[in-house]
């Protein structure tokens, strides 16, 4: 994201909260604000959102209200389906109690002390001819490529270390095998994919 959209956000989302604060409606009110994930635009050659990279599944969320520490950052890591038991927590209703599995974790701790952790790694997946199943760190993110229809065709890995490749420009899965074993195992545990039925 550019400097000047972050200080367009920044100046409209201070606008709602001061309203908020003027009408007395601060103290009962949350405020979250997140965005759909960026463009590479050129960056490692492509041009779109659609990848497992980091320019395309990092993405903006904020929140403000009570419990909530003003003008705080984290580096915990988090994913979008962690809105919604954030939000529950935060408005102090219970655990979020629904028939099917609920992914997300609250980060209302995280909120409240921005040194807190609630997850080691985010999760996140998006298709190409191959599933692509991904963990993020702190440091490293790794991609699974996989046919999820039972077809074969072999599994192929990417690796990247953040901290000396920032740019994601040179792939280490053959060079870091102890590295791809420990985030192998995290991604193992969860679900397999679930292939949609072909309409007839």
């Amino acid at each position: 994201m550019t400097k000047y959209r972050l200080i367009l956000i920044k100046s409209r989302s201070q606008a709602v909260i001061s309203a908020l604060d003027r009408l007395g409606l601060a103290e009962n009110t949350i405020v979250v604000l997140w965005g759909d994930h960026g463009f590479h635009l050129g960056d490692l050659g492509i041009w779109t959102k659609h990848t497992n990279y980091e320019q395309a599944n990092r993405i903006p969320i904020m929140f403000s209200g009570p419990g909530v520490r003003v003008d705080s950052r984290t580096r915990q890591l988090a994913e979008s389906v962690d809105i919604y038991p954030t939000l529950c927590a935060l408005a102090g209703l219970p655990k979020p109690d629904v028939p099917q599995r609920l992914d997300g974790v609250s980060l209302a701790t995280v909120l409240s002390d921005p040194d807190r952790r609630v997850r080691e790694h985010a999760y996140h997946a998006y298709p190409k001819r191959k599933l692509g199943r991904a963990i993020r760190t702190d440091r490293y993110r790794l991609v699974e490529w996989a046919k999820h229809n039972g077809s074969g065709g072999g599994i192929d890995y990417e690796l990247y270390d953040y901290q000396n490749d920032p740019l994601e420009k040179e792939n280490l899965a053959d060079k870091r095998p102890e590295v791809l074993k420990e985030l192998k195992a995290i991604l193992a545990s969860y679900p397999s994919p679930v292939t949609r039925s072909k309409k007839k």
